[in-house]
């Protein structure tokens, strides 16, 4: 039995907008395939991926236009209806552009890895894809 993830993961976006309606999408992510979102200045999305810190693994962003996007530290929220140690939880990301100004697309790929593997993410092929269209 592996470690990593299976093929399919879930994955939810949650946009926020300034002067919008929040949006909610949520949808089954393929291990490798893009998944898109769309951000206008002052939005927000947020990725959140199942995991559990307590095999080792833990979710590292890496992203391909940092000058488009950026991506914050994840949080770890433990399931709350579990009462089993070790059990997983969710790990959430924020994607934001970048400096509020910046247009383009930015792919930001997630990696389910143990610490000690992450200088070796240059050529992996990323668990989860998401391709990010900034526009005005």
């Amino acid at each position: 039995m592996t470690l990593k993830l299976s093929t399919m993961v879930l994955a939810t976006l949650v946009l926020i907008g300034c002067n919008v309606e929040a949006k909610s999408i949520t949808f089954f992510a393929k291990q490798g395939e893009a998944n898109e979102c769309t951000l206008k200045k002052g939005d927000s999305c947020i990725v959140r991926l199942p995991g559990n810190p307590t095999t080792g693994y833990s979710w590292v962003a890496k992203t391909k236009n940092e000058d488009v996007v950026s991506v914050g530290e994840p949080e770890y929220q433990k399931n709350q209806n579990s009462r089993v140690v070790g059990s997983g939880g969710v790990y959430e990301f924020h994607v934001l552009p970048a400096d509020g100004t910046a247009k383009g697309t930015a792919v930001v790929n997630f990696h389910y890895i143990r610490p000690w593997e992450a200088n070796s993410l240059e050529n992996a092929e990323p668990d989860y894809k998401l391709k990010c269209n900034v526009d005005d």
